[in-house]
């Protein structure tokens, strides 16, 4: 499967869109590696340090409801724990791009 961006410099949150992945079954780990590898490239590309989940889905376009999204089938997160940030309610958590990004290169 190949995830491509269509670039627009304009608007940094509306910037990129991937191909939507369209399945009735479970993204497998792979796939859903190179979704986060696409989406931390869009974000570094533009320079953005931190990233919140709404971010993340309006540019991966998917359904993305919690952090959960981002851990394998035996709960293993997809994302080093130094690079998420939990603000407390209201205030939404968020991700370092380039921690996150330095350290999933290596997941496969």
């Amino acid at each position: 499967m190949n995830f491509n961006f269509e670039i627009n410099t304009d608007n940094i949150n509306s910037s990129a869109f991937a191909v939507k992945y369209v399945s009735t079954s479970r993204m497998r780990k792979d796939t859903k590696v190179r979704k986060i590898k696409d989406m931390l490239d869009h974000f570094s590309f533009f320079g953005k340090e931190e990233i919140t989940l709404a971010e993340i889905v309006d540019v991966m376009q998917c359904r993305i409801t919690q952090a959960r999204w981002f851990e394998d089938k035996h709960r293993n997160k997809l994302y080093p724990e130094e690079s998420y940030t939990t603000n407390g309610a209201p205030y939404p958590s968020t991700w370092n791009v380039e921690i996150w990004k330095n350290w999933i290169k290596d997941l496969t």
